[in-house]
């Protein structure tokens, strides 16, 4: 869904930091990885690149966009996404294929290379991508800056729960925004994941974040309560937030640069957190 363009002119569960579980040596079948990547030193060559590992449909998506910084963006973000599957799946990315369900949440294709296809969830958002992958769970990301100037507090009183408009109210003046945007981002990661239609109101969900505690306080009716959350901010600029279903073990987030989504270099699962590089 996004911070709406407009905008810039009873607890149930127990959540995470950026790991889960006491032994952080390896990896199995339930950890959770995310990739982010800054994208701000992709030149025109490296941009091609990217595009070259997409679909004929996403380059036309790609193409179509106005701003060259968003054309940028959108590719290398599929193309994270799918140096990310091809690591697991063991296929080239540019052959991976995609569908979308009823509420148009993305698939990778089943097929007789790809048996059990991962879950998986990316977002951009003016200079940084991020995708998260899982074997075994559902999952959602989302990325979104915190620099443009935005009214945090109307915004909240109009879009957020009662309770977290008023926990907005309560926060000084200079962590309002940031305190915004993380809460947007885990509602967003959320609502990916459990694969909900973006027609779905933003407060049918309701987060309470205190330091790097986060509860999740309100559910939409059928929607499972035991989730995982990592929340972070990248920089000075960003806050990503990541969300994985109850199946989740571990949570990881790795920080890559342009160079390693072009060369395919991205980091195994089964290795990224004695390797995970942060910024």
């Amino acid at each position: 869904m996004g911070i709406p363009d407009s905008a810039r002119r009873a607890e149930v569960n127990r959540v995470v930091a950026e790991s889960r579980g006491d032994d952080d040596s390896g990896a199995d079948d339930r950890d959770v990885h995310a990739y982010v990547c800054d994208t701000r030193s992709i030149n025109v060559t490296q941009y091609r690149s990217l595009a070259s590992l997409l679909s004929p449909d996403e380059r036309m998506r790609a193409d179509a966009l106005w701003r060259a910084d968003d054309r940028r963006d959108y590719a290398a973000a599929h193309a994270l996404l799918r140096r990310a599957l091809a690591l697991i799946t063991r296929q080239a990315p540019e052959r991976l294929a995609f569908e979308k369900d009823d509420s148009g949440k993305p698939f990778l294709t089943k097929s007789r290379h790809v048996p059990a296809p991962p879950h998986f969830s990316l977002s951009h958002s003016h200079d940084l991508v991020g995708c998260v992958i899982s074997r075994t769970c559902v999952v959602g990301i989302d990325v979104e800056i915190t620099s443009h100037a935005i009214d945090a507090q109307r915004l909240a009183t109009r879009y957020f729960t009662v309770d977290e408009a008023a926990a907005l109210g309560r926060c000084a003046a200079d962590e309002r925004l940031p305190r915004f945007c993380e809460l947007w981002t885990l509602k967003e990661a959320l609502l990916k994941a459990a694969g909900i239609g973006p027609d779905t109101a933003i407060d049918s969900v309701s987060f309470r974040v205190d330091e790097q505690q986060v509860s999740l306080t309100r559910t939409p009716p059928g929607m499972a309560t035991d989730w995982a959350f990592v929340l972070r901010r990248v920089g000075r600029t960003h806050v990503l937030a990541v969300a994985a279903g109850p199946r989740a073990s571990c949570l990881r987030v790795t920080h890559i640069m342009p160079e390693d989504v072009l060369e395919g270099s991205l980091i195994p699962m089964s290795a990224a957190s004695s390797r995970a590089r942060d910024r």
